[in-house]
């Protein structure tokens, strides 16, 4: 079903390595930022979340170096298990994300219906007739015909 690419070409792991050092960067900053005034801000958790964010940028740089810089032979097994992974983590994730929305986002639009804007109650009369509005006629509005 999924296929990984077991033989990357220099670009490839370019490409990778600058991308896992751009998302363990931006994961990074969120731990070093906003856990700390989400889930609390006493010292303990803040050195927690610090550690972590210490962590994700060493990790994100080190597989990038090694994608950038180390030969292929050494970079592509990194590659293939982080893109094994990835798979296994977007199979599992997936129908969970489609889940809950079906489930929890889209029936809280359906019941927010503030407006009728298709029109779709029936008119007073039984019937879904609208009289026509003149417009007038000048050029401009013939440049704009809706």
């Amino acid at each position: 079903m999924f296929e990984i690419n077991k033989n990357p070409s220099r670009a490839e792991l370019r490409t990778f390595g600058f991308g896992i050092l751009l998302g363990l960067g931006v994961i990074g900053v969120l731990c070093w930022w906003l856990m700390p005034r989400w889930f609390g801000a006493d010292a303990v958790h803040v050195a927690k979340f610090h550690k972590t964010a210490i962590v994700l940028w060493a990790l994100g740089a080190a597989v990038c170096l090694l994608a950038v810089a180390a030969p292929i032979r050494v970079a592509t097994p990194v590659y293939v298990v982080w893109m094994r992974v990835a798979i296994a983590i977007g199979v599992v994730m997936t129908p969970v994300f489609f889940t809950l929305l079906f489930i929890v986002v889209l029936p809280i639009f359906s019941l927010i219906r503030l407006a009728d804007p298709l029109r779709m109650n029936l008119a007073q009369g039984g019937s879904y007739w609208e009289d026509h509005k003149d417009h007038e006629a000048t050029v401009e509005r013939a440049m704009r015909p809706f």
